[in-house]
């Protein structure tokens, strides 16, 4: 059904754009593209599991559409998780106009290291961690970034949380 809607809405576009009504067919599109970046939503979210060892996830959260109006592209998930009185929160991007700015920092570790990151190795994977302000970044594929936030978390809690997030789960988006 959610494909039909696309294509309803591409196909609305068209003729709209044919038809001289420019705003109707950028309306259309953008109605198309919100509904694809939905559709896409669904499957990038089941990367935050459940649970990450004793960590508990609530809700998932789509800030996609927040994305949208700032004139960014893609999908924004997030979750937050509880172990004990630690909480925190993982963020994952697909397909974000961010993505360059965190692709530069990873491609530099020495500028990494001047703003207080230090890279980790996860397998064949890198992730940014900064200890002083409890983040973690990890870019996958270049396509998909994941962060952790939380000023008090030590850089074991952030490596456990970020060798959390399904990776494989990432490897089937298209």
């Amino acid at each position: 059904m959610r494909a039909d809607q696309i294509l309803t809405e591409i196909e609305a576009a068209k003729k709209a754009y044919e038809a001289g009504d420019a705003a109707e067919a950028s309306l259309a599109l953008n109605q198309a593209l919100a509904l694809l970046n939905e559709k896409k939503s669904g499957s990038i979210g089941k990367a935050l599991p459940d649970k990450i060892g004793e960590w508990a996830g609530a809700e998932i959260e789509d800030q996609s559409a927040g994305m949208a109006m700032l004139g960014g592209g893609g999908v924004m998930l997030s979750r937050s998780y509880t172990k004990g009185e630690k909480s925190a929160s993982i963020s994952l991007s697909a397909d974000s106009p961010m993505l360059a700015t965190f692709l530069g920092m990873m491609g530099n570790p020495a500028m990494a290291t001047a703003m207080g990151m230090k890279m980790h190795r996860l397998g064949d994977e890198k992730a940014m961690i900064n200890e002083k302000e409890g983040s973690a970044t990890m870019i996958y594929k270049n396509r998909f970034l994941i962060q952790i936030q939380n000023s008090e978390l030590s850089a074991d809690d952030l490596l456990e949380l970020i060798k959390g997030v399904d990776l494989s789960i990432l490897d089937g988006i298209k």
